[in-house]
């Protein structure tokens, strides 16, 4: 979790300034800034197991990282907008930049992006096979909620997803279940409280697979 931590920290401190350095003539604390920006990404993006086998992350670098930072602030830039605006014109925006070199991907996967949005905004859950799982599962487990039938893993309700974490009921039941920043002692978000507990969930529901 620690590097997700430190990748949303950076991020929710520095977006503003990297939105508005990424066309300008940069100097040394701007360009350290920029690379930094790349290594967050790529470190946090290859702990959270987005490296494995033959996927394209695996051979590009921190510069590579740093470009496709630098496209998806080009393509807010040019929609007039910043990472405050909503889901879907953020997605447009990585999807935009995933397609771009260095990355050259055809059809940016669900998983990439929204793994990118949660280290970046910390607004999405990220989509990957132990979350849907999980989804599956507490959907088994807790028929009482109809509303929960309506959210899927897809790009599509990312929009529900956000509004599911403003829900101050639901905000206060995984306050309980969120872990604590290391340097700010504040909680995570309700969107990476949520995150953890349905990858959690369905990580615990393979294990259990296994063991049969």
């Amino acid at each position: 979790m620690r590097s997700w931590e430190s990748c949303y920290e950076f991020f929710y401190e520095n977006k503003d300034r990297l939105l508005a350095t990424v066309d300008s003539v940069q100097d040394k604390a701007t360009s350290d800034l920029w690379k930094t920006a790349g290594l967050q990404l790529g470190f946090y993006l290859a702990s959270y197991g987005m490296f494995r086998g033959s996927t394209k992350q695996l051979g590009i670098n921190n510069f590579g990282y740093e470009q496709l930072l630098k496209n998806i602030a080009t393509n807010l830039i040019a929609k007039k907008k910043d990472f405050s605006c909503s889901l879907s014109e953020l997605i447009s925006s990585v999807e935009e930049a995933l397609k771009k070199p260095p990355f050259s991907h055809a059809k940016p996967s669900p998983i990439l992006v929204t793994k990118i949005l949660m280290g970046i905004t910390g607004r999405s859950p990220a989509f990957d096979t132990q979350f849907v799982q999980g989804l599956s599962e507490f959907k088994k487990q807790n028929t009482k909620y109809p509303s929960l039938k309506k959210l899927h893993a897809t790009l599509s309700c990312l929009g529900g997803w956000e509004k599911i974490g403003e829900i101050p009921e639901v905000q206060e039941k995984f306050e309980s279940l969120s872990p604590i920043f290391l340097h700010s002692k504040e909680r995570y978000p309700t969107i990476k409280a949520l995150d953890l507990y349905f990858w959690r969930l369905g990580n615990k529901k393979s294990e259990e697979g296994r063991i049969k």
